[in-house]
């Protein structure tokens, strides 16, 4: 597969996919060496805000997810432009009612049918194409809490040189909780809106710079897509064509941030079944043919950990808010020093989750950081 792809560079590109897999591998171990750097906390308005963007969600089967998502849009769809429904001719013959009564009950809501069947990434591409405001693109395959898109559209808005806005998730390379890297199921047994609002009590907090958004739920700056366009086809069904875009966007002056006050629960796997991992490997290689800085980038990202300091922070606030208790006993462990750092954990019902620190100076900030929960 590399050597199709990437032709006599195929030995570079492999070897930078062993150290990714490395990374990946350790990305558990390494310890925390930067902590995000904090805002002033504003104060609510607390009417909804407007937002001239859009919503596009691509769809094909996934009944329930559907279900779900569209209950959730239904709510607070008022909030935006217009929800944009791509239907890539679902198999299931529920889905397609499903999206028709969406369509009827909503007003702003648009639902275009493909006339085949074209893939993941071409029906995000007609969404994209149809829309000329800044989006968000939302897989059917995630829980999302209530006001989660407006959060992510504050951060995409607040400066002219944002591309992406990612949030914090279940499944979300680089953006994982409790875990960056992995498939991580809700910890302690909290539901989606539980651990978002331990998310939004932690800090106000600057979001992270991030190497690469994800398709699952992200937000793209109008600016950014006619800058460098839409998804590129060349990556197939899908997988790694919105890294490419980002990095895209990179290199066109553009920075990709992670949403330090969102969680977006994601399933994962759901397009592409059995067939995922095999296009996950070839959309890498693809990606890593064309962006051959990408290993390095997410190798910085790794090594400052930013954002498993947001995790410690937010497990120790859910664990408050789960527990009842300002300082629950046994919910922490003592810390740890040594030559090499210092470590703490993190206990509740059997369940546990390790984090090391550079120095102890570091560990007393993210210990200060996840004090300042509301």
């Amino acid at each position: 597969m590399a050597f199709e792809i990437a032709g006599p560079r195929a030995p570079l590109v492999l070897a930078q996919y062993a150290v990714l897999t490395y990374l990946n591998r350790t990305s558990r171990g390494r310890p925390i060496r930067q902590v995000p750097k904090r805002r002033a906390r504003e104060a609510a308005s607390g009417a909804p805000a407007q937002w001239d963007a859009d919503i596009v969600v691509p769809v094909y089967n996934d009944f329930e997810g559907v279900g779900g998502l569209l209950a959730v849009l239904r709510d607070e769809a008022s909030q935006f432009a217009n929800v944009i429904l791509v239907h890539d001719c679902s198999t299931d013959m529920r889905v397609a009612p499903l999206l028709h009564a969406f369509r009827d009950a909503v007003p702003n809501a648009l639902l275009l049918e493909n006339e085949r069947n074209i893939g993941f990434l071409q029906t995000c591409n007609r969404g994209l194409g149809v829309s000329t405001r800044d989006v968000v693109i939302l897989n059917t395959d995630i829980e999302l809490p209530p006001g989660a898109l407006g959060r992510l559209f504050e951060v995409l808005r607040a400066d002219s040189d944002i591309a992406t806005v990612t949030p914090f998730s279940s499944n979300a390379y680089g953006a994982g909780f409790p875990d960056l890297n992995y498939d991580n199921s809700r910890p302690f047994g909290a539901t989606t809106s539980q651990i978002d609002h331990a998310f939004q009590a932690v800090g106000p907090l600057e979001p992270i710079e991030i190497p690469r958004g994800v398709g699952f739920c992200m937000a793209m700056s109008r600016r950014a897509i006619d800058s460098v366009g839409v998804f590129d086809e060349d990556f197939g069904a899908g997988y790694g064509e919105e890294a490419d875009f980002c990095l895209r966007a990179r290199g066109a002056g553009f920075r990709n941030l992670l949403a330090p006050n969102v969680y977006v629960h994601h399933k994962a796997g759901q397009s592409f079944g059995a067939s995922s991992q095999r296009k996950a490997r070839e959309g890498l290689i693809r990606l890593l043919a064309r962006h051959p800085g990408y290993a390095g980038m997410v190798q910085n990202y790794l090594e400052e950990s930013e954002p498993r300091a947001v995790n410690f922070a937010v497990l120790v606030q859910l664990l408050k808010d789960m527990s009842g208790e300002p300082v629950a006993s046994g919910l922490a462990a003592p810390l740890h020093t040594g030559p090499n750092g210092a470590t703490a954990s993190l206990t509740y019902n059997g369940e546990a989750y390790h984090f090391g620190f550079a120095n102890s100076a570091i560990a007393a900030e993210v210990f200060d950081l996840a004090a300042s929960g509301r």
